[in-house]
Formats: C-alpha cells, sequence, structure tokens
C-alpha cells in the first residue's frame, strides 16, 4: 500500500480533519487519486474531487472546501518511489501543460532520491568494510602502475606505524619502510605479478618509524582498464 509520509499546506488555507485522513488512510494501486497515479505511472488530474468517484476522501475534502487536484509519480526508471498530490479550493479543469512538466519533475526527483539512496548504501558499506578491516588488523591499497601512485586506507597507515592521512601516496613511499633486504624481493614480485596477471600474494618485514621490525603480508589482483 501507498501511505502518506507528510503534508504541506498554505499558511492561509483552514485547518481540519484532511489532513489527519491523509495520514490514516492507506491506498493499493488504482485506488484513490494517489493508488490511481501508481497504477499508471502517469500524472492526473480530478477537475472536482466532490464529483469523483473514484476518491474515498471525498467527505473530508468537501469540509474543508477542497475542489480540483492532481498528483504525479515520483519514479527511477519504471521504478515508483511515491506520488506527490495538490489541491485546491477551486474547480480547475486539467492542464496539459502542466501534467507534463510535472511528469519530468518526478523523474527528476526520482533520479536525485536514487542517487542519495546510492551514496547512503555506499557510506554503509564503507562503513562496514572499516569495522571489518579494524577488527582483522588488516587495510587496502590500491597501487597504479601507469601513474605510479599508491593509495592507503587509515587502517594500513596505522599498521606502518604511521597517523592517518600522513602515507605520501607515491612508489618511493611505499618502498620506504619496507626493509632493506627485502625491497628487491618485494619490487621483483609486483612485477612478475604485473607481468604475469598473476594474484599478489606475498611476505616481508617493514621497519616502523620506532625501529621495530614487523612482518606483514600483502594480497592483490591486477585490474586492467
Amino acid at each position: 500500500v501507498s501511505r502518506c509520509q507528510k503534508v504541506w499546506r498554505s499558511p492561509l488555507s483552514k485547518g481540519g480533519d484532511f489532513e489527519s485522513i491523509c495520514y490514516e488512510r492507506t491506498f493499493l494501486p488504482g485506488v484513490g487519486l494517489p493508488g490511481r497515479v501508481w497504477a499508471s505511472m502517469q500524472p492526473a488530474w480530478i477537475p472536482d474531487v466532490t464529483n469523483e468517484d473514484n476518491f474515498p476522501r471525498a467527505p473530508f475534502a468537501v469540509a474543508e472546501d477542497l475542489h480540483a487536484a492532481f498528483a504525479f509519480p515520483i519514479v527511477s526508471g519504471e521504478k515508483l518511489l511515491g506520488v506527490v498530490e495538490f489541491f485546491s479550493s477551486e474547480i480547475r479543469q486539467p492542464n496539459a501543460g502542466l501534467l507534463a512538466l510535472v511528469a519530468g519533475i518526478g523523474s527528476q526527483i526520482g533520479q536525485f532520491l536514487e542517487q542519495r539512496r546510492g551514496e547512503g548504501a555506499l557510506r554503509h558499506s564503507e562503513e562496514q568494510l572499516r569495522l571489518a578491516l579494524d577488527a582483522a588488523n588488516m587495510g587496502v591499497w590500491n597501487y597504479d602502475v601507469a601513474t605510479g601512485s599508491v593509495k592507503w586506507s587509515s587502517n594500513l597507515e596505522i599498521i606502518h606505524g604511521l597517523e592517518p592521512g600522513s602515507f605520501g601516496g607515491t612508489f618511493d613511499d611505499y618502498l620506504k619502510d619496507i626493509h632493506p633486504e627485502d625491497r628487491e624481493y618485494v619490487m621483483s614480485t609486483l612485477a612478475r605479478t604485473v607481468g604475469e596477471n598473476s594474484i599478489h600474494d606475498i611476505e616481508y618485514r617493514i621497519i616502523l618509524p620506532d625501529g621495530a621490525i614487523r612482518w606483514v603480508e600483502g594480497k592483490g589482483e591486477v585490474i586492467r582498464d
């Protein structure tokens, strides 16, 4: 069913039961103005709701002197996200230009909502990943062979004894704290991984800023554009 989420009214309009009824009622596809728009996925216009058979809220609209109504769907592709209704105290005949305009607005709002929803899901996934990395004492890295750029997650910086955000971001910065006896091994392994398009799986030693030696394990795979 569809359910009313929010009602806006003009400060000049009189209050009554219509708003509370909007919050209380639910609509199946095809039922009432919201259901009609839901079923058709198209804007709809009613010149006078008091003469409309398919408008269950008519008695409450009459009490508040509401007559004309139109509604449009908020859509993303073929997916319905919601319906927006408008009411007027006047009897008004359908305006084809306005209906075409609000149809485009509904599509734009739908795209915006889906984008926001996607951003929220991405933030949630990133937070889940961060928690998992923290729990496993792991970090994430990315090495762009073409540019020499290296990106580290804050977790990986902590593993290397660095303050979050302090990693320089170059391949030379990556090599700095690798134990001198393991540096050639690390470089040859990376070269072989890139050249053979193989899985990167290596263990080597790093030297922390305080001089302590730590063993680390690196895993990765080659992604080609």
